[in-house]
């Protein structure tokens, strides 16, 4: 989130209020990183979880 690199177990806030009936956008990217000097083609499978609280 904003240029960020996400943290475990960290709230980010994205607005200050929720509006009834509004979608809300939240900006969000992924990227994998190259842990090696050598990079070789092959699946590159991954899962995330992501968990979003209202308080």
């Amino acid at each position: 989130f904003d240029d960020n690199i996400a943290t475990f177990d960290t709230y980010v806030n994205t607005r200050s209020e929720a509006i009834a009936n509004e979608t809300l956008t939240i900006p969000f990217e992924v990227r994998y990183e190259q842990v090696s000097d050598v990079v070789t083609p092959g699946p590159a499978n991954t899962v995330a979880t992501i968990t979003l609280a209202y308080k």
